[in-house]
């Protein structure tokens, strides 16, 4: 006689939800709103200019240019730590509950686009809005972050299923 698989708790699902809207509150806050009063400025000006900001800012196209510049002996430790290491660490909850929210099969692959298309919108609108800064190493970094999530995700079901 086969024994039932054990179902997770009805409670389950709703609070990862609740979990993952928390975090993305918290993703916009510190990616977008960094200052509430400079991006309210930003927006202002954006609409005042037609919808479009256009800014003299610093943008980075190249890849791994900031990564680079962080990296050398320019800029403190501390300042690296906190760019590099924040656009790191900021995504890796999302390669954690993602696949725990996602149902079918490709659960890592889908995690790793959406990690790198949610950075490519949150880059997007600091371009469009002058709210930050556009920087296409913050989107490798973050999507890097996404995918160390993920290997903890597996990690801790290798871990439990032992």
């Amino acid at each position: 006689m086969a024994t039932p698989a054990k179902s997770k708790p009805s409670f389950y699902k709703p609070i990862l939800w609740v979990i993952f809207l928390v975090y993305s509150a918290i993703l916009v806050k510190i990616i977008v709103i960094k200052d509430p009063r400079l991006f309210m400025s930003s927006l202002r000006q954006t609409w005042r200019h037609g919808g479009h900001f256009s800014s003299t800012r610093y943008t980075n196209w190249e890849p791994f240019k900031t990564i680079k510049l962080y990296l050398s002996s320019n800029v403190t430790f501390r300042d690296a730590l906190e760019n590099v290491g924040g656009n790191i660490i900021i995504f890796i909850p999302l390669g954690i509950l993602l696949p725990l929210l996602l149902k079918g099969r490709h659960k890592g692959v889908r995690t790793i686009v959406a990690g790198a298309l949610l950075s490519a919108a949150f880059e997007f609108f600091q371009l469009y809005t002058g709210c930050g800064q556009f920087d296409v190493d913050d989107i490798m970094l973050n999507t890097l972050g996404t995918g160390i999530g993920i290997v903890f995700f597996w990690g801790s079901r290798k871990w439990k299923s032992s």
